[in-house]
């Protein structure tokens, strides 16, 4: 097409033309935004969302049949004890290792973020956060406010859905950033 117009033009202006451009000639390659291998790269993003999303709700209710288990269990009264203590421990082969361990853990989580000070290390750095602010009044103000839940399920769905680090590091030097940007 190029080239036809190139003539086109030197015959009817009586010009000289000549092009030193080479095309090359035959099928010229595609440049792919996403490469065809990839196309379904997006389905494959959300499937495994909602892959995972399913099997937080599946995890959650796993902990929350544990927890209403294990408080029918501390009914003084009740008496068949061996069937609770087999569905218990039926429910708890079904609970992943490490939703087991959010579980055990929540409460040193909400503890860690009552103290005065949150404090983790950072190559080989001590640092400390202070977790709270002192209103006028003088009241301790969280900077981070967990939620007071007290099912297992709840829980473990929060944790899982709500990118509750493990460790909040991220969360604390962000912290530690937005009061030195203040000072």
């Amino acid at each position: 097409m190029y080239f036809e117009l190139i003539k086109t033009i030197a015959t009817k202006c009586a010009i000289g033309w000549k092009s030193t451009i080479k095309l090359r000639i035959g099928a010229s390659e595609k440049i792919y935004i996403i490469p065809p291998s990839r196309v379904r790269y997006l389905s494959e993003i959300t499937q495994n969302n909602r892959e995972y999303n399913k099997s937080v709700v599946e995890q959650s209710e796993i902990a929350q049949d544990l927890f209403a288990l294990n408080r029918i269990k501390s009914f003084p009264n009740f008496k068949n004890q061996d069937a609770i203590d087999k569905e218990i421990s039926d429910k708890q082969t079904l609970l992943l290792p490490e939703n087991k361990a959010i579980l055990d853990n929540w409460s040193n989580k909400v503890k860690s973020f009552e103290e005065d000070y949150f404090v983790f290390k950072v190559r080989d750095k001590e640092i400390k956060i202070k977790t709270h602010s002192i209103s006028l009044s003088h009241l301790r103000i969280p900077k981070i406010a967990l939620p007071k839940y007290t099912a297992w399920g709840d829980i473990l769905k929060w944790n899982l859905q709500e990118m509750c680090l493990q460790n909040f590091h991220l969360l604390a030097v962000f912290f530690l950033l937005k009061e030195k940007v203040r000072t």
